[in-house]
């Protein structure tokens, strides 16, 4: 599980954003995202991320 602060892969968008807040409920996390190249914030499963190390 990733942390706040964390820089991770978003494989839909296929570029690196920053996880600014988790969400944890009934076993399934999820992850609001920062993306700095379009200046928005969303909120994505941990299915889509992976560590960028």
């Amino acid at each position: 599980m990733f942390k706040v602060g964390d820089w991770v892969f978003d494989i839909d968008k296929k570029r690196t954003v920053k996880i600014i807040d988790v969400f944890e409920l009934w076993g399934y996390v999820s992850y609001s995202i920062y993306d700095p190249i379009e200046k928005v914030t969303y909120t994505v499963s941990d299915k889509r991320l992976v560590s960028t190390e």
